[in-house]
């Protein structure tokens, strides 16, 4: 196998694990009446069996955190939501 062949099956493998994960599992959304925010968690399982899911906030991949367990992901959504109290 050549370097071409090698980096060829790895974007295939590449791809076929992104068609996986952009089915949601959860879906958080959280509305702010006072400020008129409206904040959307999207979690999606990794291409492993593993305990995290990766995030997508507002659409987006966060830089910070881009994958986390539910645990986390609720004790940053706790933590956000006293600082914004």
């Amino acid at each position: 196998m050549n370097l071409a062949d090698h980096y060829l099956l790895h974007e295939c493998l590449h791809v076929s694990s992104l068609s996986m994960k952009d089915q949601p599992h959860y879906t958080i959304t959280i509305l702010g009446h006072l400020r008129e925010e409206q904040f959307e968690v999207v979690l999606s399982d990794l291409p492993f069996s593993s305990r995290k899911y990766e995030i997508r906030v507002n659409g987006q991949i966060p830089s910070r955190m881009r994958s986390a367990t539910k645990t986390d992901i609720w004790d940053r959504l706790r933590k956000w939501m006293v600082k914004r109290g």
